[in-house]
């Protein structure tokens, strides 16, 4: 009882080009941040919601940080979920996996 936990986690469309949504579930009302990262592990955009317990959508529009479209190929993306209303000892859930950008 009490565990964070991100389930049910899509990324649509995946393989794809351009915008992006992130959905899953969170157990709990919690601050999720979404990274993505190249293979290598540089960041390439972070996004940050405050989200409610249940089903949740971090949408993304598909560019860096600069604001420059990404090179076709593969990606990481990490969801760090850390419940709201948490003590030093946060409740924290994360999952990683990869999606893939397809430039035509």
């Amino acid at each position: 009882e009490g565990e964070m936990l991100i389930q049910e986690t899509l990324v649509y469309p995946n393989p794809g080009n351009g915008e992006r949504c992130f959905s899953f579930r969170v157990s709990s009302d919690a601050d999720v941040t979404v990274s993505v990262y190249t293979l290598g592990g540089r960041l390439v955009r972070s996004l940050s919601r405050s989200c409610m317990q249940g089903y949740n959508q971090v949408m993304w529009d598909g560019l860096d940080g600069d604001g420059d479209e990404l090179a076709s190929g593969a990606y990481v993306f990490h969801i760090e979920a850390v419940a709201k209303g948490s003590s030093v000892f946060d409740a924290v859930a994360t999952h990683t996996d990869l999606l893939a950008v397809i430039r035509e």
